[in-house]
């Protein structure tokens, strides 16, 4: 299902180049391209109309998210160091994303044994929704 939706939406993205080539070339009042606009307008709109219900049913529906996989990876992926650098600068954080990579270590891992945060202030920097602007 995902393959067949990057097909459709290429075919989308085709079509927007063609209305895109065809809306610029048209002359003042008179556009003799419309025709073209309209049918890749259309056909676009079409296949998402046809292929959204479909895909929901078929791949979308059902997902739900492997919470114990998901805090595994926020704790020990690097990339979360740039939530820690107003507190710890970037220097250091600097120097615990290094640490991280060359130890295979997870930096909240690395920070709770050198003492950096209290388990208060990681659960605040770490809260997905608060990283995020997102209220849950």
């Amino acid at each position: 299902m995902p393959e067949l939706m990057n097909h459709i939406c290429y075919k989308a993205m085709g079509n927007d180049v063609t209305t895109g080539i065809a809306s610029s070339d048209g002359l003042l009042q008179l556009n003799a391209y419309e025709p073209v606009v309209a049918v890749a307008i259309f056909e676009s709109q079409a296949l998402f109309f046809k292929t959204f219900p479909t895909f929901r049913k078929s791949c979308i529906d059902g997902i739900t998210a492997n919470e114990k996989v998901l805090k595994h990876y926020m704790e020990t992926t690097i990339g979360i160091v740039t939530a820690l650098n107003p507190v710890l600068g970037y220097e250091k954080t600097t120097e615990l994303a290094k640490e991280a990579f060359d130890t295979d270590k997870g930096i909240l891992e690395l920070i709770r044994e050198k003492k950096l945060l209290t388990e208060d202030q990681i659960k605040k920097l770490m809260d997905p929704a608060a990283m995020t602007g997102q209220k849950l």
